[in-house]
């Protein structure tokens, strides 16, 4: 996942005694997004989302009306 790829060059890089604002800048983030993710003990964890349900018919119908 691209989400932990970057938290992991970002704990990399800080070892390596980059800045975070120097990381902030090269990778385009915040430098609060930054500091939270090098001091996270682990790479950020999001829950999975719920897929989208189908519209009732009355919405469904009333889409199609609007779309007319």
């Amino acid at each position: 996942m691209q989400c932990e790829e970057v938290g992991m060059s970002l704990r990399v890089l800080r070892s390596h005694g980059w800045s975070i604002a120097a990381l902030a800048q090269e990778f385009r983030l915040n430098w609060r997004t930054v500091k939270r993710e090098v001091e996270a003990e682990e790479p950020r964890r999001y829950p999975e989302r719920e897929r989208p349900t189908a519209l009732p018919r009355a919405q469904l119908a009333h889409v199609e009306r609007r779309l007319e």
